[in-house]
């Protein structure tokens, strides 16, 4: 098997991981998600080495999925899946392909709640 850093290794084998990095910062959770990508502190120091960096797919996982089990409420929210609410945002900008240092900036253009679109920009 490929060697995968440490916490990828752990997702893999089903450790159950949340993100709650907006109760010490900002509630924008492509700040959060840049965050948990870059490993620095909002005055540039690096927290954490490359071994304990999520991928991509990931720290969005931990910011959803993982987020919904710590909460008791995968069943309703979480993933997509049928049966479960299917808010959703139509970005700025595509989060898997634009460099790390630009997650935060990504916004929304449309969001979809309940089937309704409540915020076009």
């Amino acid at each position: 098997m490929k060697h995968l850093p440490r916490i990828n290794s752990a997702l893999a084998i089903g450790v159950h991981v949340g993100a709650d990095a907006h109760r010490v910062a900002s509630y924008n959770p492509w700040v959060a998600l840049r965050w948990m990508l870059d490993r620095k502190t909002i005055s540039g120091a690096t927290l954490r080495g490359p071994e304990e960096t999520p991928t991509r797919e990931n720290a969005l996982r931990m910011y959803t999925r993982g987020s919904a089990w710590f909460a008791f409420a995968e069943k309703e929210y979480g993933s997509l899946e049928v049966g479960k609410l299917a808010d959703l945002a139509v970005l700025s900008k595509d989060y898997f392909k634009v460099p790390v240092g630009e997650i935060g900036e990504i916004e929304a253009a449309m969001t979809v709640v309940g089937g309704r679109v409540v915020y076009d920009k």
